[in-house]
């Protein structure tokens, strides 16, 4: 696959995972933090992956967080990791496909952790004003 044609990918789908993985809470003040995680990190495979994918974050201007996540428990980890790192949303390939479903609710768990907090700040502002 041609380079540019790549990056074109890369990009396209950090918008599209972006949108659906981000987190509620609007962040606009913020750089927009992307993670990618890979099930094999020392393969050239996806070292080429994430290669491409910063210099897409490098044109279009995100942070592009990198992570190793071979099994079920990293995957786990890695998300709260980005979710602790307020990133807006992440690429993964995932080293199991019967992972999805936990993945998708660990996403969740952590978009309802961020919007709680985002009412519980916005309820103690409003609190303070009366």
């Amino acid at each position: 696959m041609n380079r540019r044609l790549f990056l074109t990918l890369i990009a396209a789908t950090t918008a599209t995972n972006a949108s659906m993985i981000a987190a509620p809470v609007a962040q606009a003040a913020d750089d927009v933090k992307i993670g990618f995680l890979v099930k094999q990190p020392e393969e050239l495979w996806f070292q080429d992956e994430w290669k491409f994918a910063e210099m897409a974050a490098k044109e279009k201007g995100f942070t592009l967080v990198k992570i190793g996540a071979p099994s079920g428990e990293k995957v786990t980890s890695a998300i709260d990791n980005l979710a602790a790192q307020k990133a807006q949303g992440f690429i993964i390939c995932t080293p199991d496909v019967k992972l999805g479903p936990g993945i998708v609710a660990t996403d969740v768990r952590v978009d309802q952790g961020r919007q709680g907090a985002a009412d519980a700040h916005a309820h103690d502002r409003h609190a303070g004003d009366a």
